[in-house]
């Protein structure tokens, strides 16, 4: 890939899920099923750079997130994470580094998936990120390693509300699975 704003979208696009997790077209189970075709489909073409941003890519497109970002502790020992990939509607933008208090990211720092269908700025009224892009809802998985250890994190944020959550979050801890050794620290 020559471009850093653009990725592979091979796999067609398909109908959309509305707000991260409605089916408006698709059944769970179709969603699911074209969840694990593009991430191996991605996997068999493209090399670790160019499958996490696909997976990516196909991971806002799934949920129709407004922001998707994988990202793992930073080095320097702070509680911070530093994003490794961040989409704003499927295009790529800058990575930032940001603090963990306040944040679900902490949440999943710890290990544990969460999902905040509704109201998450004012559940984490520290986050000024919330704040300031009108963040409605939220869904992350901590990426873990081999060791059982947190890697870093992956989520997907919306404008809106999240009309099912169970199969965002789903979604998002399958791909978790598939990023998580891409994004281990030591390949960054």
């Amino acid at each position: 890939m020559t471009d850093n704003t653009t990725v592979n979208t091979k796999v067609a696009d398909k109908p959309k899920l509305n707000s991260l997790g409605s089916v408006e077209e698709m059944t769970d189970y179709e969603i699911l099923s074209e969840a694990i075709e593009v991430l191996h489909q991605s996997c068999m073409e493209q090399g670790e750079g160019d499958f996490l941003k696909s997976a990516m890519y196909h991971f806002h497109r799934l949920l129709n997130a407004d922001y998707v970002i994988a990202g793992c502790p930073n080095e320097d020992g702070s509680n911070s994470i530093q994003t490794k990939i961040v989409l704003e509607r499927g295009v790529l933008i800058p990575n930032m580094t940001y603090d963990l208090k306040g944040t679900p990211c902490a949440i999943l720092m710890d290990r544990k998936p969460c999902v905040f269908p509704a109201l998450v700025a004012d559940l984490f009224p520290e986050d000024q990120f919330f704040k300031v892009k009108a963040i409605q809802s939220y869904v992350g998985a901590p990426l873990i390693d081999y060791r059982g250890n947190c890697d870093g994190i992956v989520l997907a944020v919306s404008h809106n509300k999240l009309k099912n959550p169970e199969l965002a979050l789903n979604l998002t801890k399958l791909f978790s699975l598939a990023i998580a050794p891409v994004l281990s620290k030591k390949n960054f």
